[in-house]
This record gives structure tokens, C-alpha cells and sequence, in this order.
């Protein structure tokens, strides 16, 4: 599947939304992207 930007930003949103900014997922992300680098 090919996402162009705005596509992209809004499924963000829409996940925002969704998980009302979870700290959950913010602390995943985090993690994710300290084990990537």
C-alpha cells in the first residue's frame, strides 16, 4: 500500500483521537524508536 502525506496524517489524527493520546502508546513509540536507532 502506498500512503501519500496527507493520508498519513490523517490516520494519525484519527489514532490520536482514538486512543485519546494514550500514554500507553507514547511510551511504546518511544521505545520503538530508541530500540531502531
Amino acid at each position: 500500500m502506498i500512503f501519500d502525506e496527507r493520508s498519513l496524517n490523517s490516520m494519525v489524527k484519527h489514532y490520536n483521537h482514538f486512543t485519546k493520546n494514550n500514554l500507553t502508546y507514547n511510551t511504546m513509540l518511544k521505545t520503538v524508536l530508541t530500540d531502531n536507532r
